[in-house]
């Protein structure tokens, strides 16, 4: 009867080590998942700037080439008209960076979310590792109490 409750004890704490090494393994891949979100929403940033940067030096090439058009046939950049179309053509550009940048957040901020969840993902872990282990604890114990009670 000792040795099946020894049994019984060395069963118990290796179902507790691999419900230990499970979730090792599932944090793992969680800490994995967010860094790779991390990256991505970085990227995304990046990407941001550098887009915009390029936006606004091709918006002050257009400006420069119309004015300098303008000027070349003559017309009066100071006027009305082509200040109207000048103004419009940069309405327009940074309209287009505006967009950009509302897009580019609005994903940077659906990343964002998604790490948080798998952060509190990281806590559901711990919390179904230690229902396991003590679930574990307590059926040696109940086996344990049977084996003692039917033999006796």
């Amino acid at each position: 009867m000792a040795a099946a409750a020894a049994g019984m004890g060395v069963g118990t704490i290796l179902e507790i080590k691999g419900n230990n090494l499970e979730a090792s393994a599932q944090h793992d891949s969680n800490k994995y998942n967010i860094n790779q979100l991390k990256a991505k929403e970085n990227e995304v940033m990046r990407r941001m700037r550098a887009n915009t940067a390029i936006l606004e030096k091709q918006s002050d090439a257009q400006r420069g080439a119309q004015t300098t058009a303008f000027a070349g046939s003559g017309v009066d950049v100071g006027s009305g008209s082509p200040l109207r179309a000048l103004a419009e053509q940069e309405m327009v550009a940074k309209r287009e960076i505006f967009e950009m940048r509302r897009q580019s957040r609005l994903e940077a901020k659906q990343l964002h979310k998604q790490q948080s969840l798998l952060k509190r993902e990281r806590g559901r872990i711990n919390e179904r590792r230690d229902i396991k282990n003590i679930s574990s604890v307590f059926g040696f114990f109940g086996s344990a109490a049977k084996a003692s009670g039917g033999a006796g």
